[in-house]
């Protein structure tokens, strides 16, 4: 975008305020919440980033039937949030991505050979349609047969609703290959978090080459060892000791579902003599001594022995909303839990601390 000579600031304490401004024009008495999920269920899903184009788009999954009116009240604010962006020199993740896409289909060849993403299950429709662009052929307008290396977990999505990858201009279908071997986790392990998510309906990202098979079966580690350890406590303290315990015997890494129960932990660690390094952004696993974190933050790490603390805050309670994003949380509180246990390698442990 700068290269273009577009804004390509990126907003993110700005976005606030652009909300507060575009909401101010709501005429329907619905939050903030609302219409991002609506931007991000509908406007972005679809690429229907224009008044037309939206009010024809469609809206599965959202609770709330809109008519032509509804929609032009929802249409109002969401571009009045748009305006309120440009008018702030820039654009949040979203708005840049749709706008770097537009300027690479309109600008010929672009200057990359190849495009690898990992972890692409948390992409967005608007990140994928931007891979897409980045490895698209000029002369064609497809994407380039050697362009892309993608890799997911559909168990894994965390962030993002699911959204096909040829609803990008992605397409996959008789390319693709399932892995089945984990090389990280124990067998013992492996069982216990795949049963965290047994039942789900997976999210195979296009990705099927065996359809008639679960997207679980054959799915093997190549070590064994014991299923993960359990134990209740009747308070807090209780669990603190045993975490203690086990962090006095090696390095461990300790994953809970909110900051503030992390935070509780590492006070009461701090409490027993310890030290622990809390993990707030991007970085690596302490390789000594005890590590605590949040599960969302646990995303792409490892170590030989992880522990869940405060299982009884898995799920966490829907904190409400649009009724249409409840299945949703329930759906990605079972693979919050699942990112967790696969973070072990040798061994893992879940606490309830009363």
């Amino acid at each position: 975008l700068g290269s273009a000579g577009a804004p390509s600031t990126l907003l993110t304490d700005e976005v606030d305020d652009c909300w507060a401004e575009a909401l101010s024009g709501d005429r329907r008495g619905w939050t903030r919440p609302y219409y991002e999920a609506e931007r991000e269920h509908v406007v972005a899903r679809h690429g229907a980033w224009t008044g037309p184009l939206y009010l024809k788009a469609r809206r599965q999954g959202r609770s709330e039937r809109l008519d032509r009116a509804g929609r032009k009240d929802v249409w109002s604010v969401l571009s009045a949030f748009e305006a309120a962006l440009q008018a702030h020199g820039g654009g949040d993740a979203p708005a840049l991505a749709r706008d770097a896409t537009r300027q690479l289909v309109s600008g010929g060849a672009t200057p990359w050979s190849a495009v690898v993403c990992d972890e692409v299950q948390d992409a967005s429709a608007v990140d994928l349609r931007l891979l897409a662009a980045i490895a698209r052929d000029p002369d064609t307008g497809k994407t380039r047969s050697d362009a892309l290396f993608l890799c997911g977990d559909g168990y894994q999505r965390l962030y993002r609703s699911s959204v096909p990858l040829s609803h990008c201009g992605i397409e996959v279908r008789g390319r693709s290959r399932k892995l089945r071997l984990n090389y990280r986790t124990t067998e013992g392990i492996r069982r216990a978090a795949v049963e965290v998510v047994n039942g789900l309906e997976i999210d195979d990202l296009d990705a099927v080459t065996d359809e008639d098979l679960p997207a679980l079966r054959g799915y093997r580690s190549l070590r064994g060892g014991p299923l993960p350890v359990v134990r209740r406590f009747e308070d807090p303290d209780g669990e603190a000791d045993w975490i203690a315990e086990l962090a006095r015997e090696g390095p461990l890494l300790v994953l809970a579902r909110t900051r503030a129960y992390r935070d509780q932990v590492a006070e009461r660690l701090r409490n027993r003599g310890l030290q622990p390094q809390v993990l707030e952004g991007r970085g690596d696993v302490a390789p000594e001594g005890v590590t605590v974190c949040t599960l969302h933050r646990s995303k792409g790490l490892e170590a030989p022995r992880v522990l869940i603390a405060g299982k009884q805050l898995v799920p966490l309670r829907w904190p409400g909303g649009d009724p249409a994003e409840k299945a949703r949380w329930d759906r990605q509180e079972r693979c919050l839990l699942y990112v967790g246990m696969t973070r072990a390698r040798d061994w893992c442990g879940v606490s309830e601390g009363g």
